[in-house]
């Protein structure tokens, strides 16, 4: 597996939905620009979404054993803002109300979010809208250079 390529697929993705969200529905380019974006999300999943749907998995397991897996699309914000470039790449922040809706068994109250992020490519659970912490990232081996 082309584990920078899985970066970069991800991060095009990002950007898509974020031309998407600055586009008015009445954009004569808006429903070309949306097939576009459903055409990156499905070479995604080809590629990509058994290994990301195994990774899920595990962390339901280990958070949240009673809830079903998502397709890893879901996982992917509505939107992203650019912040810095770093030496990993451009990087991204989110609104926590954007990713999707996660139960913690351990914190069943608390409002919980997951979602996927590149430059490394890792999965984040937001609580409350305010702590973030990382579940999972791709091992040093695999991180995009």
């Amino acid at each position: 597996m082309d584990f920078n390529a899985l970066n970069k697929n991800l991060e095009t993705i990002i950007q898509q939905k974020s031309m998407l969200a600055d586009m008015d529905y009445s954009d004569e380019t808006y429903d070309d620009a949306e097939e576009k974006l459903h055409e990156f999300e499905d070479d995604f999943l080809e590629n990509y979404g058994e290994y990301l749907e195994d990774i899920l998995e595990d962390l339901y397991e280990q958070h949240s054993p009673t809830l079903d897996v998502l397709s890893p699309i879901a996982y992917i914000a509505r939107n992203y803002s650019p912040l810095e470039e770093t030496e990993a790449g451009q990087q991204y922040s989110f609104k926590p109300q954007d990713a999707v809706q996660f139960e913690v068994q351990k914190a069943p109250k608390m409002d919980a979010r997951l979602v996927f992020i590149p430059n490394p490519v890792r999965l984040l659970l937001v609580l409350d809208k305010k702590e973030v912490s990382e579940l999972w990232r791709l091992s040093e081996d695999k991180q995009p250079k």
